[in-house]
């Protein structure tokens, strides 16, 4: 069994752009983690976004980082072991969500960006993280129904060569019209991309994803319509979508803080007691 660290790896669970996820077991504690090992030679951690700061940000709705080191000279990061599926997986399987549970969903994503801009660093400054690439395949479904988010830090994983960097797997399918005209992730691009991917829970596929520059040039010219119809929401929902995937960033909720409150008002949310349990039902029944 290949040990790495003070992990032995009990298995690779798959391979995505040269970044390869394993299941593995602390060699002292026996606890379960989830180890990522990137291309040592091929990428580089861009200054501003060392992941070794993703250690800091501890909270239920996002998937905890324990360790970002290099081994061999390898890029390796100890993740938390969620046991269920990424939001990805659950959508290639039941196609669409409830209103109730995509609203879920939404909110307990919400409350782990929200820590994230809140959260201190180790000197007592505000950390003021915001996640830059969000999409459905960072977001993490336990098969009791948790939702948490992973991805701060690794998910600005740059390539080392010049030019534009590369927008690994469906992300590009969540960006804002801002940050594919140039701008750096931010609350309100995090706040979009939000919006987007709870639109996908609802909607099904919302875009065509053989097309990518296309579909990129008309949302930087303002000419892809973001937001379909006959959704079965409620007007409230309904018109916090629209909001959320407004074009112009001033025209957003501020931050997925300011999304969370609006989000807790919602009919959808009502009931939300069992949402937790139902959502871990369909977790399960993904396999």
């Amino acid at each position: 069994m290949e040990r790495v660290g003070d992990y032995e790896l009990m298995g690779r669970l798959n391979t995505d752009d040269g970044v390869s996820f394993y299941e593995a077991q602390h060699t002292r504690s026996g606890e379960r983690r989830l180890l990522i090992r990137a291309p040592g030679r091929a990428q580089h951690w861009a200054p501003w976004a060392d992941p070794a700061l993703a250690t800091i940000l501890q909270h239920p709705n996002i998937v905890r980082t324990y360790e970002a080191a290099a081994f061999e000279p390898v890029p390796t990061f100890v993740l938390e072991f969620v046991h269920g599926c990424s939001l990805r997986e659950l959508l290639v399987h039941h196609r669409r969500l409830s209103p109730r549970l995509a609203a879920y969903v939404a909110r307990e994503v919400c409350a782990g960006l929200a820590y994230a801009l809140t959260a201190r660093a180790r000197d007592g400054s505000v950390f003021a993280w915001t996640h830059g690439a969000l999409c459905p395949r960072v977001v993490h479904l336990s098969q009791s129904g948790d939702v948490k988010v992973s991805g701060f830090g690794i998910g600005r994983l740059l390539p080392a060569v010049s030019g534009t960097p590369k927008i690994v797997d469906e992300s590009w399918r969540f960006l804002s019209p801002d940050q594919v005209s140039g701008a750096e992730p931010n609350s309100r691009s995090d706040v979009f991309v939000v919006g987007a991917v709870l639109h996908e829970m609802l909607a099904g596929a919302m875009l065509d994803a053989s097309e990518p520059m296309e579909y990129l040039r008309e949302l930087a010219k303002g000419t892809r319509a973001l937001v379909r119809s006959g959704l079965g929401i409620s007007q409230q929902l309904e018109e916090l979508l629209g909001a959320m995937l407004s074009r112009r960033p001033a025209d957003r909720p501020a931050d997925a803080a300011e999304v969370l409150a609006q989000l807790a008002a919602l009919p959808e949310l009502a009931d939300s007691a069992t949402a937790s349990r139902d959502l871990g039902e369909l977790v399960r029944a993904a396999g």
